[in-house]
């Protein structure tokens, strides 16, 4: 007489169906990170007096940003560092002028910068025009701030997120 058991392939089934669990839970935790809001702790006074250093703010992440729009605040990812935080200043299409005292004109017309601060302003000229796709960003202190001046315009799939809500971080740090 003869007696077989199926103890391997039930064991391999249970196995298998393990390791599909961790795999959607996974997938689940990457969703769920991505979708839902984050935030950015500032690390530096680019964005002064708007964000200040060492303030934590609320970012809607990228998949829930519709559009970015003149004057948005956005993470955004440039050369393989660390995400810089800056404002949006023109979008594609837009001419730009940045004159060498911070004066900015957007297709001939002076962009009011309530946020930034007469002794904020200056730093490199800029003419050009911003193709479709694209974002010319700054921070807010010009003087302190690496941005579109220096490292050219972004591009969509470079912006991380939106700055929504300031949550912490009222006064400056130092």
């Amino acid at each position: 007489m003869q007696v077989t058991t199926n103890g391997g392939a039930c064991w391999k089934s249970r196995r298998l169906t393990m390791i599909k669990y961790i795999i959607i839970a996974i997938i689940g935790v990457l969703l769920i990170s991505a979708l839902l809001p984050s935030y950015i702790r500032i690390k530096g006074h680019s964005m002064y007096p708007t964000l200040h250093n060492r303030g934590v703010y609320r970012v809607i992440p990228r998949p829930f940003v519709k559009e970015y729009k003149r004057g948005d605040i956005a993470v955004i990812y440039v050369q393989g560092i660390i995400p810089y935080t800056k404002r949006v200043i023109a979008v594609g299409g837009d001419r730009l002028r940045v004159t060498r005292k911070g004066e900015v004109t957007i297709n001939g017309k002076p962009l009011k910068e309530p946020y930034v601060l007469p002794k904020n302003r200056g730093g490199k000229a800029v003419n050009i025009v911003v193709p479709d796709g694209c974002y010319f960003v700054m921070g807010d202190n010009r003087c302190a701030s690496t941005d579109s001046r220096d490292f050219g315009v972004i591009e969509r799939w470079q912006m991380l997120g939106k700055v929504i809500l300031k949550e912490r971080g009222k006064c400056q740090r130092k």
